[in-house]
């Protein structure tokens, strides 16, 4: 190692790893590695963090190839996230890095504009719902007087419109020899 070749924390913890650290059976890290996933409310730039620290943790004679590689980081976000990056077809690890924050930001703006959408909904719900009873009531009171009125109007014509039964009447039948 070179003097004054280390030049933050993170370099030199890896560095300490890397000679010093605990050795762990291959099969640990191929399992890990697979294994990784974005945890919920990491950011990108963390999450790629780690997985290059993880990454760089596997010895160099059992090391993935660029395209399982590949797979790997892009299987380790949510489903959506997931098929909207393997869309984009790109060729090395590095250019799916940088469509990841793309996605992520495509993904951002589309929840906010959903977002503002269902808001405008919500405000329209809630202008229907407090629109004052003096506008609504009235305007319901005189429909459904209305309605009364039609109905018993119906019901005094239809009485009308009936023959009149009187069920006293008696028919004299003639009388047959």
């Amino acid at each position: 190692m070179i003097a004054g070749s280390i030049t933050g924390t993170e370099v030199l913890d890896d560095t300490f790893l890397r000679k010093w650290g605990d050795k762990k059976v291959i099969l640990y890290y191929i399992t890990s590695f697979g294994a990784i996933k974005r945890k919920e409310g990491e950011s990108v730039s963390d999450f790629s963090k780690r997985f290059n620290k993880m990454y760089s943790k596997i010895p160099t004679e059992i090391k993935l190839t660029e395209a399982s590689t590949k797979i790997t980081y892009a299987g380790a976000f949510d489903p959506n996230f997931c098929l909207s990056l393997r869309e984009r077809r790109s060729a090395k690890l590095s250019q799916i890095k940088d469509n990841v924050l793309e996605v992520e930001s495509n993904i951002l703006v589309a929840n906010r504009i959903r977002g503002v959408i269902d808001g405008e909904k919500r405000k329209q719900k809630a202008d229907v719902c407090t629109l004052g009873t003096s506008d609504i009531d009235p305007k319901l009171d005189e429909l459904t007087k209305m309605v009364k009125s039609l109905t018993t109007d119906i019901s005094k014509l239809n009485m009308e419109a009936r023959p009149p039964t009187n069920r006293n009447v008696s028919f004299d039948l003639p009388n047959r020899k």
